[in-house]
């Protein structure tokens, strides 16, 4: 029988009670006080009239103790809705979930660290031994990106999840004395499977950093060995690299290797890492499949790829080369809506939305999504990942966004990475597309006059491109700049 996570963190607790769990700030939460924290938070909602499959809104500041919070909630039988604290969309994500509870962080409660909103309180309290819930129920509804418009809420089961992490933990080859350094939001897919609950699995503490803005400090103050993270962030080390710093001394010297996920990863990126002996292992996954489909390991990676389809899943292409996933992570359905579960989900197959291929050695690469295509006014349509990758490579780029729907030709804005001047810019990344075919290529290369904007509606909190927005608020902008003199 598959072991559920509290189930895990009480077997953990019993074998290592001291083992650091989770780590933020100044206080070291240990396995013991983890698991009991979990049981009395369990224990208090139940005493608050909560049911099984009861939602609870999970709105935690950044030094919350998560392992508790996540444990405690399905200790009690009861779903977790994982919220930005900071986010404008986070009341609309709690009305879809129609919550009973909401979790807040409060440093005055000294057992668990959280107060409960919502229920009653019980008259008669009875001996609570804890929830099973079957692992084909509910566990999580965690929201989608928004990339493109209002995000909606992924119902993962328990076994989405055991299964998921599961085998992550199982390909990561943990060693005794390893550290993960988590920092991306935790209310998103990502860092909630590979740090949170992954590393419940392979029992090996977390420190958790409570402002992305100290990352690269932190990175070489807590010297971890493991590294979960976007490209922006290896970006930004590739530049202090070449300005002269030590890799190694900027990662702390035990990294053995990072992870890569959120966005695809430059091959070049990834190259420049690999020589200096700290593989970058990228991996592809989306949060309808729990989230991951495919993931380079210490043993088995390629640069440029998302790696190979990882055990148990199973993937084909569409005509149009999109990816469709089948397999124990993918969802159960968007919560409480039939008509996009069914439009996802076709015969078991999840429809991705993502462009990919696989080489002769199952090694797969993404394409970008289908959404994502230029469509130009001639029919044709055009990946854009391909000219922006190129332009990127240059060490002066910092982003490249290739637009021009319904337009004849294809126009490419371009960011320069800061201290950086304007000289023939538009000539050297002109120059430096002349290894991908004609066609993939813009008509002209324009330098972007202010930085991307978040409150704009151009970024996500993950920093991905809303490239809809960005096109609609920049093609004037674009159009100018390709008029003649």
């Amino acid at each position: 029988m598959t072991m559920a996570f509290p189930q895990m963190l009480d077997a953990w607790a019993i074998d290592a009670p001291k083992s650091p769990l989770w780590m933020v700030s100044r206080r070291v939460w240990r396995t013991d006080t983890v698991a009991k924290a979990s049981q009395l938070l369990a224990q208090a909602l139940v005493a608050r009239g909560m049911l099984p499959g009861d939602r609870v809104g999970m709105q935690l500041a950044a030094t919350a103790c998560w392992p508790v919070a996540v444990t405690g909630v399905w200790r009690a039988g009861g779903v977790v809705v994982p919220l930005d604290p900071a986010g404008t969309d986070s009341k609309r994500r709690f009305e879809l979930s129609a919550a009973r509870f909401v979790l807040t962080s409060d440093p005055r409660i000294k057992s668990t660290g959280l107060r409960i909103h919502g229920g009653q309180i019980r008259e008669n309290r009875r001996v609570f031994s804890g929830i099973r819930m079957p692992m084909e129920s509910p566990a999580a509804l965690l929201a989608t990106s928004g990339t493109y418009g209002e995000p909606r809420l992924v119902t993962l089961t328990h076994a989405n999840l055991t299964y998921s992490c599961g085998t992550r933990a199982s390909l990561a080859q943990h060693r005794p004395g390893d550290l993960v350094l988590s920092w991306l939001p935790i209310h998103h897919s990502y860092a909630f499977n590979a740090d949170l609950l992954k590393s419940m699995i392979a029992r090996v503490p977390v420190r958790r950093i409570p402002s992305p803005r100290k990352i690269i400090a932190s990175i070489r103050r807590f010297r971890p060995t493991h590294l979960h993270a976007v490209p922006r962030l290896y970006e930004k080390l590739h530049r202090l690299a070449l300005a002269g710093h030590s890799l190694k001394a900027l990662t702390g010297g035990r990294l053995r290797w990072a992870g890569c996920g959120g966005a695809p990863l430059p091959g070049w990126l990834s190259d420049f890492f690999q020589t200096h002996g700290m593989p970058l292992l990228e991996g592809y996954g989306l949060t309808e499949a729990s989230p991951l489909v495919s993931l380079n390991t210490p043993a088995h990676h390629r640069a440029g790829t998302a790696g190979r389809i990882i055990p148990g899943t199973t993937v084909r292409f569409a005509d149009n080369n999109e990816i469709l996933v089948k397999g124990p992570g993918v969802m159960a359905g968007y919560w409480n809506d039939t008509a996009a579960t069914q439009s996802a989900i076709h015969d078991g197959w999840l429809h991705t939305g993502d462009l990919g291929r696989l080489d002769a050695e199952g090694y797969l690469t993404i394409d970008g999504r289908t959404r994502e295509l230029v469509v130009l006014s001639t029919g044709r349509k055009v990946p854009p990942l391909p000219a922006e990758a190129a332009a990127m490579a240059l060490p002066y780029i910092d982003r490249a966004i290739l637009c021009g729907h319904n337009q004849p030709r294809p126009a490419m804005l371009v960011w320069l990475a800061k201290g950086e001047g304007r000289t023939n810019i538009e000539n050297s990344v002109m120059a430096a597309m002349s290894t991908i075919e004609s066609h993939l290529r813009p008509a002209r290369v324009i330098v972007a006059d202010r930085p991307l904007s978040a409150e704009q509606g151009e970024l996500t909190s993950l920093g991905k491109l809303r490239r809809d927005t960005i096109e609609a608020n920049w093609w004037k902008f674009v159009s100018n700049s390709m008029q003649p003199c």
